[in-house]
């Protein structure tokens, strides 16, 4: 069987779900990930992977461990939709090798995607993705061991408390003082992403009051981008003037990128 070929950008590989974005591919690039672990001799480590709300992530994410495991490598997985800095301050701090996200970040509903994070946290460099692109089109037959015998086998385990590190250090980089001496009211608009919790406990632990919009888990994000632009903000910006708020904040489907709306109404981009 011929495939296309699976290219990387800046934000990993996206591609139309069912088009491009199938469990063979999904496999293939797993496949890959493993032999650049080989290749580059970082098989010793642990690999997270963590998942956005989008359609098929989750399985998606139980594909790629089931290679990885298969092909001797452990597996962290995430036991719910978790933010894509997650994934990356998970590997700076427990110092792994390379994180994976499950995600299509801010683009439409009909998109996933896979993320793909090196030593440090980092976005994977050209050089990196390059050589990945190069080791998924030598790929052949892909091994793979069923998700659930894999937990079994020790190969794969759930991470306890996997936002708890990741929390702690955002706080620690804010003045909580000040904010809990000015009692901000919030409206935060999640997107419908996973993002959703860790900025919520945050806002909270400030003694922020706070409102949310579009909180529920919806695959199709209400027939919007999930991005959180001048323009898809515009309701949030009525919201927020309406409301007397002191400010509105979105985050994106998988939680890397923000927009606020002050209280007159003004757009800030990060």
């Amino acid at each position: 069987r011929i495939f296309k070929m699976i290219k990387f950008g800046t934000g990993g590989w996206r591609a139309v779900i069912g088009d491009d974005f199938t469990k063979e591919n999904i496999q293939r690039v797993a496949a890959g990930v493993l032999e650049l672990a080989r290749k580059e001799n970082k098989t010793e480590t642990p690999i997270i992977i963590g998942y956005d709300r989008r359609f098929l992530s989750v399985d998606a994410a139980k594909w790629v461990a089931e290679v990885l495991a298969a092909g001797g490598i452990k597996v962290w997985f995430l036991n719910r939709s978790a933010p894509t800095p997650l994934v990356m301050h998970t590997v700076k701090d427990k110092g792994l090798h390379y994180g994976i996200e499950v995600t299509a970040s801010h683009n439409p509903a009909s998109y996933n995607g896979i993320k793909l994070f090196t030593d440090e946290g980092r976005d994977a460099d050209v050089e990196t993705t390059t050589l990945l692109e190069e080791l998924i089109e030598e790929i052949g037959d892909v091994e793979y061991t069923a998700f659930d015998e894999c937990v079994k086998n020790g190969m794969v385990e759930y991470l306890k408390n996997p936002f708890n590190k990741f929390i702690d250090d955002i706080i620690n980089l804010i003045d909580m003082t000040a904010l809990r001496e000015r009692g901000l009211r919030v409206l935060f608009d999640t997107m419908h992403g996973s993002g959703t919790y860790p900025l919520q406990v945050i806002l909270y632990t400030a003694r922020c009051t706070v409102d949310t919009i579009n909180l529920n888990k919806d695959a199709y994000f209400g027939g919007d981008m999930p991005a959180p632009t001048e323009e898809t903000l515009n309701p949030l910006k009525d919201l927020v003037i309406k409301g007397d708020y002191d400010f509105g904040i979105a985050m994106d489907g998988d939680g890397d990128r923000l927009g606020i709306i002050d209280c007159t109404g003004r757009y800030i981009d990060a």
